[in-house]
C-alpha cells in the first residue's frame, strides 16, 4: 500500500477513484443487509491519502472527506459527516497501529471499537487485504435501541461483515493502487523530463532542449523562420561588480522581459551563461518585421532592467538569420546568426544585425578559420610595429606588435576585420605564436645592426594565458633569438582578460611572466569594469590610457581630468603610463604639460612593417617643437 498522496487531477486517476466509489457503494449496501444500522460509512486508505480532494482534511489535520467515499444511500442523517470523520481518524490510527483517542476497544481486543456520536453510538472496524494490510474502515451508527453496553454482539457481527467487505473491495483497490502508482510514476518522469529541459535559473528552455526543438522545427518548416541570438553585453563585468546573486536576478529579469516582448509562438532558450536564442515565425520577406521584433526586445529589456537600480544594465547585442533565405538547415542558420551577433559586437555592442553575406566571411569563425590557417602557413600573417616615444628625450622606448593579414581578396586587414579568429582558441593561439615568432626574429635582427634597445609589446589573448604552456613556449621563442631577453618583453592584456579569479591560471601565468623578467601592461585602461581594483590586486607594471580619453581631452575637461588623475595615481603607485591614440598636436601638448612621459599614436607614427623598423626607432627631433611648445611633426605613414 502506498503512503504517498495520490495523483488527483489526472483523468485516468479520477476514473479509477470513481471505480472505487462504486465498489464502496456496493459494499455499503452489503453491510446494511448484514448488520442493523442507522447509517453506514466505508472509508478506504485511497480516500485519506488523496490530499488534493476538497474537504479531505479537517481543520485539525484529520481526514474529513465529506464528499469522497461517503455512501449516498437514502436516509442520510445530520451525524453522517461526523461518522465519516470518526472513520477517517480510526483508519489513520489503524494504519499507524495505535488506538484512536476517545474510542473504546472491542471486547476481543481487535481494532474494532466504539465511540460516542452525539446521542448515539458509533461502531468502527477496519478491514484488510489477504496479506493483513489495512485497506479501510467500516463505520456505522448503531440503532437507537442498542445501548452502548450491549454493542459487543453487534461488533462481532460487524467484524465478520468487514471481512466480506475486504474481500469485495480488495481486488478493486489492489488494481487501482497499481494503476495509480503507475500514474504517479509517469507524472514523476514527466516532471523530471521538464526539469531536464528547463534552465533552473530563468525557467526557459535549456541549451539541449532548445537545440533539439530548434532542429526539429527547422527540419519540418514550410514557412519562414528567424533565429535570433542575444548576448548580454558586459555580463561578466556586472557579475564582478555586483556579485553573482545580482547577476542571477539580472538574467531572470531579462528573460521575463523577453517573454513579454515576443509572440507566444516564439521558442526561447538560454544557451549559455549570458546568451539566449529565439526562434520565431516571420512573414515572407519579413526582414523589416524581424528588425521590429528585435527592437521591441531591446526596449522591453531596458525597461525591465531599469527597475534593478544599477547603471548601464539592459544593453544587449543581437544577431539574426532567416530560414530559408539565408540557410536551409539548422546548423548553418545558427552559424550565420552567430556571425551577425559578432558584427553587432564589433560595431560597439548594443546593436542588432540581420545576417549580411558581404560581412559574413570576416565574422564567422569556421569560415575564416580555414582561410586564416592557410594564410599563416603561407606567411601572410605578419607583425606591424607602432613606436612608443619618450617625450623627455625623444627616444623610442619600445614598439607594439600589431597583427596584419595580407589577403589577396581583402587586401591588408587589421584585427577589426577578422574578429572571428579571436573566438577560437586554436586560431587565437596560432595568431599569437606566428606574430611573436616573427617579431622576436625582427627585433633580434634589429639589435644586431642597431644599438637601440626598444622593448617589444606583445598583445595576448585569454586563450594564451589560460594555456599553462604559454610561458614555456615564449621561453623557447626567446631562446631561438639571440640578444632578446625577458626584460625586452612587455605583455599587454585588457581589463576583460583580468576579470577572472586572482588565483586562476591567467593570474598565475602573468605572475610567472613577471618573475622571469617580463613586464605586464594593462591595455585600454578605463574602458572596462573594475580597472582600479586590478591595479592593486594583479601583477601590473604599466597602464595604457585608452585612446578614447586622449581623443576627448580637447573637448572635455572631465576626460582631461581623468587622464591627469591617472597619471598622478600611476606615479604614486610606481606604475609606468603610456597615453595611446595621440592624433593631434594639441593632445600631445596637453599630455606633455601634464607630465606624461610615454606616448603612442598616429601623429607620431602609423604602424609599419619590419623593413621600416630602423626608421621607426629613430629619436624624435625635439628641436622641431614650436616656440609655443606644440610639436611640428609630420605623421609617418606605414
Amino acid at each position: 500500500m502506498s503512503g504517498s498522496a495520490l495523483p488527483g487531477r489526472d483523468d485516468r486517476a479520477a476514473a479509477l477513484l470513481h471505480l472505487v466509489r462504486q465498489g464502496v457503494s456496493t459494499a455499503g449496501s452489503m453491510m446494511r443487509a448484514l448488520v442493523p444500522a442507522e447509517d453506514v460509512v466505508i472509508v478506504t486508505w485511497l480516500e485519506v491519502a488523496r490530499d488534493d480532494v476538497p474537504g479531505a482534511r479537517s481543520e485539525d489535520g484529520a481526514a474529513d472527506g465529506s464528499d469522497v467515499g461517503v455512501d449516498d444511500a437514502p436516509g442520510q442523517g445530520p451525524g453522517r459527516a461526523a461518522l465519516h470523520r470518526l472513520a477517517c481518524r480510526h483508519l489513520l490510527a489503524a494504519i499507524a497501529g495505535t488506538q484512536p483517542p476517545g474510542m473504546a476497544p472491542g471486547p476481543d481486543g481487535t481494532m474494532a471499537c466504539t465511540a460516542p456520536l452525539g446521542g448515539d453510538t458509533a461502531l468502527l472496524c477496519p478491514f484488510d487485504t489477504d496479506g493483513g494490510e489495512i485497506m479501510g474502515v467500516v463505520a456505522l451508527r448503531a440503532p437507537a435501541a442498542v445501548r452502548p453496553a450491549d454493542t459487543g454482539p453487534l461488533l462481532e457481527k460487524m467484524a465478520r461483515a468487514a471481512r466480506l467487505v475486504g474481500l469485495h473491495l480488495g481486488g478493486v483497490i489492489s488494481k487501482v493502487e497499481l494503476e495509480l502508482d503507475l500514474i504517479a510514476a509517469r507524472q514523476q518522469i514527466n516532471r523530471l523530463e521538464r526539469l531536464n529541459r528547463t534552465d533552473p535559473l530563468t525557467g526557459l528552455q535549456n541549451k539541449t532542449a532548445f537545440e533539439a526543438g530548434y532542429q526539429a522545427r527547422i527540419g519540418a518548416a514550410q514557412d519562414p523562420l528567424a533565429l535570433i541570438i542575444l548576448d548580454v553585453d558586459h555580463f561578466k563585468s556586472v557579475n564582478d561588480l555586483y556579485g553573482h546573486q545580482f547577476g542571477d536576478s539580472y538574467l531572470r529579469t531579462l528573460s521575463l522581459a523577453l517573454g513579454f516582448a515576443l509572440p507566444e509562438s516564439a521558442e526561447i532558450g538560454r544557451i549559455g551563461g549570458d546568451e539566449f536564442a529565439i526562434l520565431l515565425d516571420i512573414p515572407k520577406r519579413g526582414a523589416g518585421y524581424l528588425e521590429a521584433v528585435m527592437k521591441r526586445c531591446r526596449t522591453a529589456i531596458l525597461r525591465a532592467t531599469a527597475t534593478l537600480g544599477k547603471p548601464d544594465l539592459g544593453k544587449v547585442s543581437m544577431g539574426a538569420a532567416i530560414f530559408p533565405d539565408h540557410a536551409r538547415d539548422g546548423t548553418t542558420l545558427y552559424e550565420l546568426a552567430d556571425s551577425a551577433l559578432y558584427i553587432s559586437k564589433s560595431d560597439g555592442r548594443g546593436a542588432q544585425t540581420v545576417f549580411d553575406p558581404a560581412r559574413h566571411q570576416a565574422f564567422n569563425p569556421r569560415a575564416i578559420g580555414r582561410r586564416f590557417r592557410q594564410a599563416a602557413h603561407d606567411g601572410l600573417i605578419r607583425p606591424y610595429y607602432q613606436p612608443i616615444y619618450d617625450l623627455r628625450t625623444g627616444a623610442c622606448h619600445g614598439v607594439e606588435m600589431l597583427a596584419r593579414w595580407g589577403d589577396a581578396d581583402f587586401g591588408l586587414m587589421t584585427p577589426e576585420q577578422f574578429p572571428g579568429i579571436f573566438l577560437d582558441h586554436e586560431n587565437a593561439e596560432l595568431l599569437t605564436h606566428v606574430l611573436t615568432a616573427r617579431a622576436l626574429s625582427d627585433l633580434s635582427d634589429l639589435r644586431q645592426r642597431n644599438p637601440a634597445r626598444p622593448t617589444l609589446s606583445i598583445n595576448v589573448t585569454s586563450f594564451d594565458l589560460i594555456n599553462p604552456e604559454f610561458v614555456f613556449d615564449l621561453q623557447a621563442l626567446l631562446s631561438d633569438n639571440p640578444g632578446i631577453d625577458w626584460d625586452s618583453i612587455v605583455i599587454e592584456v585588457t581589463e576583460t582578460i583580468m576579470m577572472g579569479a586572482p588565483n586562476g591560471q591567467i593570474f598565475r601565468s602573468l605572475e610567472e611572466l613577471r618573475r622571469r623578467g617580463a613586464r605586464v601592461a594593462l591595455d585600454d585602461f578605463g574602458t572596462g569594469y573594475g580597472g582600479l581594483r586590478h591595479l592593486s590586486g594583479w601583477p601590473i607594471d604599466c597602464i595604457k590610457i585608452d585612446r578614447s580619453f586622449v581623443n576627448r581631452m580637447s573637448e572635455s575637461e572631465t576626460d582631461a581630468a581623468i587622464v591627469e588623475a591617472l597619471l598622478t595615481l600611476a606615479g604614486r603607485s610606481g606604475l609606468t603610463v603610456v597615453a595611446e591614440g595621440v592624433e593631434t598636436e594639441a593632445q600631445l601638448q596637453r599630455l606633455q604639460a601634464m607630465g606624461c612621459r610615454l606616448v603612442q599614436g598616429y601623429l607620431l607614427s602609423a604602424p609599419a612593417p619590419a623593413d621600416r623598423l630602423d626608421a621607426l626607432i629613430r629619436p624624435l627631433d625635439l628641436g622641431a617643437f614650436a616656440a609655443a611648445g606644440a610639436p611640428t611633426l609630420v605623421r609617418r605613414e606605414g
